[in-house]
């Protein structure tokens, strides 16, 4: 499990403010939970997961663009301006 670490030095959630991971995105959610279900073909152009955050005691939807649409997607839900 990483060690995640706010400025006041308690652990930090492994999910909230997180934008941007290093490797594979179910690798990572295996890492910080339990994967319970991939939605592997979704009509946005996103993979999403289920998780489990046993240490929070919280089940997530996590949603991961795997195509240019998907991220088009997920921009326009974050309400960030498309790159020209």
């Amino acid at each position: 499990m990483e060690n995640f670490r706010g400025k006041d030095g308690a652990s930090a959630h492994p999910l909230v403010g997180v934008d941007l991971i290093e490797g594979p995105p179910e690798a990572y959610l295996s890492r910080i939970g339990h994967v319970f279900r991939v939605y592997e073909k979704q009509d946005s152009g996103c993979r999403a997961y289920g998780v489990r955050l046993p240490d929070h005691d919280e089940r997530w939807f996590v949603k991961t663009a795997v195509a240019t649409e998907g991220r088009r997607s997920l921009e326009a839900w974050r309400g960030v301006a498309p790159a020209a």
